[in-house]
């Protein structure tokens, strides 16, 4: 019996470009952690001025010094973390629910799901930068509707070619990551 080798696999161009290239992905996170990193000073001094308020008056400073150097800590993990996750969520639906891209460059392309992440993320942390405080719950909700809207506007074109209903499922979808995206 003799084994034949099959030819490569050969697959649609459309099929090559499909969501967010990974590399692409990385750069958003590091983006996204270094404004993070920016803002550490900033939210340094605003728990060492809160907590002294809601500390035992016995309490050391340099104990107090060490809580707000390990929940800041605490912090930046954990946000890295939560966007990891959320990234690799939008690769997974970018993959599985929606592959339209955008192209940023000859070679870079970015999906509707990671822009959403990104739409929604770096507006809220430069805010957080300049003004100092995180914006509230309602003030957040209007932006965020806005932004989610303008993104899915930008990707109108992909999403006519998939029909109305999938086009309506993945707004739908894209609105909820936004909303998911901001609570963070």
């Amino acid at each position: 019996m003799s084994v034949l080798p099959q030819a490569p696999r050969l697959e649609a161009p459309h099929a090559l470009r499909r969501g967010t290239h990974r590399g692409v992905r990385w750069l958003i996170f590091l983006g996204l952690m270094g404004i993070l990193l920016l803002r550490v000073p900033q939210t340094q001094a605003m728990l060492q001025e809160k907590l002294p308020l809601e500390a035992p008056a016995d309490m050391e400073p340099e104990l107090l010094q060490l809580s707000v150097s390990v929940a800041l800590l605490l912090g930046i993990i954990a946000f890295g973390i939560v966007l990891a996750l959320y990234l690799g969520l939008a690769g997974v639906l970018e993959q599985n629910l929606f592959g339209g891209t955008r192209h940023l460059g000859r070679r870079v392309h970015i999906g509707l799901f990671t822009a959403i992440v990104v739409a929604t993320l770096v507006p809220l942390q430069l805010w957080s930068f300049f003004s100092g405080s995180m914006p509230g719950t309602a003030v957040k909700a209007l932006p965020v509707l806005v932004l989610c809207a303008a993104v899915l506007l930008l990707y109108r074109r992909s999403l006519a070619k998939v029909g109305l209903r999938r086009a309506v499922l993945v707004s739908a979808v894209a609105v909820a990551l936004g909303a998911a995206v901001s609570i963070v």
